[in-house]
């Protein structure tokens, strides 16, 4: 995968089809060599998962439905998902306690230029989770339920929203 340096952005990965990373010019001496790889595997898995892609599908759905709020919730909740995911990918490859000091780093209030993607606003939100200890079974049991019963309201939600505009749109003669 291409790893493109650039002075505007922060690591972030674009395109859909064909992705590349994009990373801040100077990162090099602002992380140490196992921060950048835990870094770069955070990104790559974004790629892999075409994270860019489900963020543009969302989009068009907000597009569609931009009068309903769950649809502006799930958005918010998307795009932390979307970042836990990918730092649990980090987890499991040992190169937690490097991604957890990497993005430490990168918010401090003097590197904030080097960190300019739309992941900046959820970096206390990921520090918090990556630093909590793991969820033993029943709460994880009791959160695996609640993220559920979320999907399901949602779910509920947009389909009556869509059948009943679909409902109102029939002509009546």
């Amino acid at each position: 995968m291409p790893v493109h340096l650039t002075a505007d952005t922060g690591p972030a990965v674009t395109g859909m089809l064909y992705s590349r990373i994009c990373l801040p010019e100077g990162i090099e001496r602002l992380l140490t060599a196992p921060e950048l790889e835990a870094v770069l595997l955070h990104e790559v898995t974004h790629a892999r998962r075409r994270d860019n892609l489900l963020r543009l599908v969302h989009e068009l759905v907000q597009c569609l439905l931009w009068f309903h709020p769950l649809v502006w919730l799930v958005g918010a909740r998307l795009a932390l998902y979307r970042e836990l995911s990918c730092d649990e990918a980090a987890l499991q490859r040992s190169r937690g306690a490097a991604l957890v000091s990497a993005l430490a780093k990168l918010a401090l209030q003097a590197n904030t230029p080097v960190l300019q993607s739309a992941a900046t606003a959820l970096v206390s939100e990921r520090l918090e989770r990556l630093l909590a200890p793991a969820l033993p079974g029943p709460r994880r049991l009791a959160s695996i339920a609640m993220g559920s019963a979320f999907a399901a309201l949602l779910l509920a939600g947009t389909l009556f929203t869509v059948a009943h505009t679909a409902c109102c749109l029939v002509p009546v003669r």
